[in-house]
Parts: structure tokens; C-alpha cells; sequence
């Protein structure tokens, strides 16, 4: 239900899960951090038993190849993960700025919404406010830097999904076209552009004045 100018499905205080998202994210990053350790561990304890050289392809295992691909797997995951929190905030962005986004509650009463609920939701997108455009736009980046770790290499597969997060919070709105989101997501979308490159041109090492 739409009242004075903003849907919400449920409480304000329901809606706000992002930093229980970002939570689980860290306990994700730290989990495939420790597998990644244990891994390389793990491979240099069978090369080298005993002193004696065993080789990748004795072992079966833990062969360049294979070692490779596992990383690859892990990364793809991160950047599923990536994808998946970035719909969910953008959604939750939405739902305060007034849209219906998915999700079980689509039909409620008014009774089922307070003015605290309306007051709330108009405070957290405005400038400084939790789902504003620069609030959203910084927690995007922080999860970008974190998976890049100033690795230049990784900057195209994370702008890759960055977008993917924003064409799945447009899927689920119903949307085909970046045009037809509410503007505060639109503007949310070109705000993280404008960041990601500046940010993909400093660890490039690339001056704003070439």
C-alpha cells in the first residue's frame, strides 16, 4: 500500500537487513579466505613428504590446473554473492522511495502502517539517510574493494557484476530498462559508475588529466 508517497511491505524496521546481509558477507569472505589457506596448505604438505618430491600429477589433486580452477569456482562465488546483496539493497532502496519490490508481503491495510514507518522511510532517502544514493552507492563500492583487494586484474569481472546486481533488482521490479526505475535507483546506478571508474583509473594509475 502506497501512503503519503511511500510503500512499504511491513515495518521500516523490517526492511532495513542490509547490514545483516553485509555481516553474513564478512563471515562468507573470512569462510572462503580460510578454505583458500587451508588449501594452499594442504598442496604444499603432499608435494613435499618426507623430503621426497611428489609431483601434481602423482597426487591428482592438487595439480596447477586444479588449484587454478578451484580459485576460479571461489571467485565466481563471490561474485554471485555480490550480485545477489546488491539486488537486495536496491530493493530495499526502493521499497522506501515508495515502490512495491518482491517479496511475501504485497498486499497490506493501512493499519499496518504507522506515520513513525513513513517518517523513517522519507528520512532514510534523503541526503545522509541509510538508503539514500550515496549511502547505497558506498556500501556497493565497500564490497567491490573488499573482493578486488587493489587487484587491477579483478576490476572487469566486479563491474560485470555490479551491473548484473542492478539488472536482477530490475527484474524483480518488473523492469526492463534502467529508465523505467525509480529515480533514486537510476541515479544510485550512475553514482557507483561514476566511483567505479575513478576508482579502476587509481589502481590503474591512470591521471585525470590524460
Amino acid at each position: 500500500m502506497e501512503v503519503g508517497g511511500v510503500f512499504f511491505g511491513g515495518s521500516a524496521a523490517k526492511a532495513m537487513k542490509t547490514n545483516e546481509a553485509l555481516a553474513n558477507y564478512k563471515k562468507y569472505e573470512e569462510s572462503a579466505e580460510a578454505e583458500e589457506s587451508a588449501s594452499s596448505t594442504a598442496a604444499k604438505t603432499d608435494t613435499y613428504t618426507k623430503g621426497k618430491e611428489v609431483s601434481g600429477e602423482e597426487t591428482g589433486i592438487y595439480t596447477r590446473e586444479n588449484i587454478q580452477k578451484t580459485v576460479e569456482q571461489m571467485e565466481e562465488q563471490r561474485a554471485a554473492a555480490m550480485q545477489s546483496m546488491i539486488r537486495d539493497m536496491l530493493g530495499q532502496q526502493a521499497k522506501a522511495a515508495g515502490l512495491k519490490f518482491f517479496g511475501p508481503d504485497k498486499s497490506l491495510s493501512l493499519s499496518d502502517i504507522t506515520q513513525a514507518d513513513i517518517d523513517e522511510a522519507k528520512a532514510s532517502i534523503k541526503d545522509g539517510g541509510y538508503w539514500s544514493v550515496d549511502s547505497v552507492a558506498g556500501r556497493i563500492m565497500d564490497m567491490a574493494k573488499l573482493l578486488a583487494g587493489n587487484d587491477p586484474s579483478k576490476l572487469a569481472t566486479l563491474k560485470d557484476s555490479i551491473i548484473k546486481g542492478f539488472q536482477g533488482a530490475m527484474g524483480a521490479l518488473g523492469k526492463k530498462d534502467m529508465s523505467e526505475m525509480p529515480d533514486i535507483t537510476s541515479k544510485t546506478y550512475d553514482e557507483v559508475m561514476k566511483r567505479f571508474d575513478e576508482w579502476s583509473d587509481e589502481l590503474n594509475g591512470i591521471s585525470k588529466d590524460e
